[in-house]
């Protein structure tokens, strides 16, 4: 049985990915399966998507293929505004740049940022998040 180090959550047009711990290769494929049939609900109009990594941790060097697969995957599905919130290992840091390194189109933006108050605020000013209404 594999373990789940990830939580997958659709939030209005945004995709939120917490990651947490280490994953091997059979873990990696879960995740993208979980990941595409969850974004699958998105591709109807451009979405967003959010990469909580600052509980995660360096994956085996065999996962590098299948995420940036995944990210191509992504670009090619309508992705057009992604987000890190990414931990304070320049290590994970870097591995993360190298998992999801890809050709992006020109109306896709990259962004890496500390906390999650500041990915909901770019979400909500790019129209990928609904205002908090009270």
């Amino acid at each position: 049985m594999n373990e789940k180090y990830y939580r997958i959550e659709v939030i209005d047009r945004t995709l939120w990915v917490t990651a947490t711990g280490s994953s091997k290769m059979s873990v990696v494929q879960a995740y993208v399966q979980d990941f595409r049939a969850a974004a699958n609900n998105l591709l109807k109009s451009p979405w967003a998507c959010v990469l909580d990594l600052r509980l995660w941790q360096p994956s085996p060097h065999e996962t590098l293929a299948l995420l940036q697969d995944n990210t191509r995957w992504c670009y090619q599905h309508g992705l057009q505004l992604g987000i890190a919130i990414v931990p304070a290992d320049p290590v994970a840091v870097w591995q993360h740049l190298k998992a999801t390194s890809a050709y992006a189109p020109a109306n896709a933006e990259r962004h890496q940022l500390q906390s999650c108050e500041e990915a909901q605020a770019l979400l909500r000013q790019r129209g990928f998040l609904a205002p908090v209404s009270c």
